[in-house]
């Protein structure tokens, strides 16, 4: 889930296949979409925005099928296909305390990344393979390093700016994490990592000596229809890009 500028909170409910709105004026929940017309979402999974207030919500697809895709949210109710490069299972995702690069964790590789252009997205860069694990969640340090969370093995790394990776926390008993997936950052100065447990049904602090990034709440179109101003039309439409109708991504 991610909030606006207007504190309007937008959740991705997998078991619906509909991106939800709450409304923070008046408490009503709608529904931003349901994805593609005709095809909808085959795993809904995690939104963020840019700085500019564009939002990009993760389809995971099927586990094993390497179906996943990123889509860019609009404010008509409308979903753009971004990128089908990071398939395998795409989960997590995060723009950068710049606001110039989208990370998107793919749970059968490890984390990518796509500079964030005018209407589309870049190719895909590798930046941290993970192969034997499950990697879930990423959140980003303020001074541009991640925090990436393991579904399996019950594991948190910290990745330094500079590529390096430690392991922050490991729980092979599954007495604390059990089956991390999102991990945020609140707290005084930020520093208190929040680590949702889906084995456990838990959410469980870590207190950490740096300070979280703090995801970008922009003005965005999907809220041009929001506070008591009714719901957006949820009859969707998929846009698709010249290079998609051209079997690029």
């Amino acid at each position: 889930m991610a909030a606006d500028a207007y504190d309007n909170l937008y959740v991705c409910n997998p078991g619906l296949g509909s991106v939800l709105r709450y409304n923070a004026v008046d408490g009503s929940v709608d529904t931003v979409t349901r994805g593609p017309r005709d095809v909808g979402f085959v795993h809904l999974n995690s939104l963020t925005f840019a700085p500019d207030g564009r939002a990009f919500v993760s389809d995971s697809g099927s586990w094993g099928e390497d179906d996943g895709r990123v889509y860019e949210l609009l404010g008509n109710g409308q979903t753009q296909l971004m990128t089908m490069e990071a398939p395998r299972f795409t989960n997590g995702l995060a723009v950068d305390p710049s606001g110039r690069y989208l990370y998107v964790v793919e749970s059968r590789f490890g984390v990518s990344r796509f500079a964030i252009e005018t209407h589309t997205l870049g190719r895909r860069e590798t930046v941290l393979p993970t192969a034997g694990r499950v990697p879930d969640g990423l959140a980003f340090t303020i001074d541009g390093g991640m925090i990436v969370s393991f579904y399996q093995p019950n594991t948190i790394w910290k990745v330094d700016p500079d590529g390096r990776v430690a392991t922050l926390l490991e729980d092979p008993q599954a007495s604390m994490l059990a089956m991390p997936t999102n991990v945020a950052f609140a707290g005084d100065r930020n520093r208190t990592l929040l680590i949702a447990n889906l084995g456990a049904r838990t959410v469980v602090a870590h207190e950490l000596t740096e300070s979280g990034a703090h995801p970008f709440r922009p003005e965005t179109p999907l809220a041009a229809r929001s506070c008591g101003a009714g719901p957006i039309d949820s009859t969707t439409d998929e846009v698709v890009s010249e290079d998609e109708r051209r079997g690029g991504r």
